[in-house]
Parts: C-alpha cells; sequence; structure tokens
C-alpha cells in the first residue's frame, strides 16, 4: 500500500512562514505569500494526507485541488474545510489569488470543540460553503482582529486573548455549516442522516429536554433505534451526547458567571437544586460547588445539598 506524507502543523512550520504559530494552531492572513510553496506542490502533483483541520476563505482568484478522488475548484467568498486524514493533492492556483488559511491540530479541535465535531464531519461530504458577502464580512472581521491581537505579542493576556478569538471564530464557522446542512442535501447514509438531525437537535432542545424519548419522538424513531444508530455512527450512545452538551453548559456557567448552583440548576431545567448537584456528580465525580472552586471562581453560596 503507498504510503502519503502527511501534511502537519510541524511541516508547515518548517517549510513556510506563517503569521502566527502556536502549539496547536497556525495561521496564515494570506497563504498567497507562500507563492514558492504552493508552486512546488503544483509542481509535485504528489497526494498527502492532512493531520489538521484546515480552513481556507478565498478573498480572490481560484484554486483547484482533490480532496479524495474529488477536484473541487474554489473562487472568490469559498469558505473550505479540509478534515484530518484526508487525502488531498494540489492542482493549479492563479496568480491573483489570495486565501486566509488556519491549521489546527486535531488533538487542540477534539479538546475545544469536542461537541460541534459531529457536523464539522458532515463537511467530508461537502466541503466547500459558497458564503454571502455579509457572512464573509464577519469572517473578515475576525481574521482582522486576530491580526492586530498577533501583531502585538507582548501585551498583557496575549494568549488568552488570541485562542478565545479562534474559539468565537470556530463557532462562527459552525454556524455557516448549520445552516448548510439544513439548506443543503447531503448525501450521507442513512445511519449519518439520523445522527446529524438528532445532533442538531440536542444543540436546540438541550437546555429544555434531556430524555432520548424526547429526541427519538422528534425523529419518528424508538429510544433504542436512536440510541443504536448513534453509537455506530459516533462511538457514543444518545443519552451520552445528551449529557454532553448539557455539561458543557453547566461547566461554563460555574466557571464563568456568578449565577448559584441552585440558579443554574433552574436554568437548566432541572426540577431542584439536588436533582442538578446529583446530575453533575454522576458525571464529573465531583459536585458542582467542589468544581466551581477547583475553576479558581471565589462566589460565596452556601454548601451544596
Amino acid at each position: 500500500m503507498k504510503e502519503f506524507r502527511t501534511i502537519s502543523i510541524e511541516e508547515l512550520k518548517q517549510n513556510t512562514k506563517p503569521d502566527y504559530v502556536s502549539e496547536g494552531f497556525i495561521i496564515y492572513n494570506n497563504i498567497a505569500k507562500e507563492k514558492e510553496f504552493l508552486r512546488q506542490q503544483v509542481e509535485l502533483q504528489q497526494i498527502y494526507v492532512t493531520g489538521t483541520f484546515s480552513f481556507s476563505l478565498c478573498r480572490r482568484g481560484t484554486t483547484e485541488f482533490m480532496i479524495g478522488d474529488q477536484k473541487y475548484r474554489i473562487k472568490k467568498n469559498h469558505l473550505i474545510i479540509v478534515l484530518p486524514k484526508q487525502l488531498v493533492g494540489f492542482s493549479q492556483t492563479s496568480p491573483d489569488y489570495e486565501a486566509g488559511l488556519i491549521c489546527i491540530s486535531g488533538d487542540y479541535f477534539r479538546e475545544r470543540f469536542k461537541g460541534i465535531i459531529p457536523l464539522f464531519l458532515t463537511m467530508k461530504y461537502q466541503p466547500i460553503i459558497e458564503l454571502n458577502e455579509e457572512e464573509v464580512n464577519r469572517l473578515e472581521w475576525y481574521q482582522l482582529l486576530l491580526s492586530k491581537r498577533t501583531g502585538n505579542p507582548n501585551s498583557q493576556f496575549f494568549y488568552t486573548a488570541v485562542h478565545n478569538l479562534i474559539h468565537a471564530l470556530f463557532y462562527e464557522l459552525y454556524g455557516f455549516i448549520v445552516n448548510q446542512s439544513r439548506s443543503t442535501e447531503f448525501k450521507l447514509s442513512h445511519q449519518m442522516n439520523i445522527f446529524n438531525q438528532f445532533i442538531m437537535l440536542v444543540e436546540e432542545y438541550h437546555m429544555e429536554e434531556r430524555s432520548v424519548m424526547f429526541y427519538a419522538d422528534k425523529l419518528c424513531l424508538t429510544p433504542k433505534y436512536l440510541s443504536a444508530i448513534v453509537r455506530k455512527a459516533s462511538g457514543k450512545f444518545a443519552g451520552e451526547w445528551i449529557d454532553h452538551y448539557v455539561i458543557t453548559l453547566a461547566k461554563s456557567l460555574l466557571a464563568s458567571s456568578s449565577k448559584t448552583v441552585q440558579e443554574i440548576g433552574y436554568e437548566l431545567n432541572f426540577s431542584t437544586p439536588s436533582s442538578f448537584i446529583k446530575y453533575f456528580k454522576r458525571i464529573m465525580k465531583v459536585p458542582p460547588r467542589e468544581y466551581r472552586n477547583r475553576q479558581g471562581y471565589n462566589y460565596k453560596e452556601s454548601p451544596d445539598l
């Protein structure tokens, strides 16, 4: 079997001059500055394995490349999303080609964006989204902020600011993917179609509904069948995905808001504070108040029940 070279964060660091590099991601304000690198890839006609989640917005010009066995032509306002472990090959690039590019290591992405990975996976089947001008302007605004922030690495809270901007940017991208998945008929397997519909429902209702029955009814399936399909598609049962979304929000509220445990429990639609505490402790192995203290949040409230 033929061995393919992997394009990783380290590979890019060694062969190009990005505008910003960290352990988890790499940013190019304009990949067209790497004309020699791009020219070499086109001339080599070599197939690579991607080692990152890559997101690129084309500002002008065109480029052509292969993803898997499909050739794509990228033009202005196209957002391209390439997942790890995909085969890619470069074909040709126009002289006026300009595009921003952000590559994120698989570990960084899985650690920080675990809950939204399923919808990103749909981009394996349709990796290009054509954005409207308003959407492009939003992405350019984030790009401008990142450019200004990364240009001043000695400022206070530099690392935190850059990483939070990256997080905000990718939730914008997530919104584009949600809209795309709702308006476009992806050619997915029956199993993946059900899984993606389930995840979108959990996104919408997880603050109010934690029962697998609720989501199964929405999809006109039995809870047992839904959970089996979700397990086959993702490696987790339906209830585990619901818990993940609820706990992620609960942890965020505990770590960054002044709301009491009781208030957070009611906000997440738990009938009593004790039921929220029991739920949180079952999954996190510690009660909410102890979790909050471990995050260094100094808020005085009554001990957990």
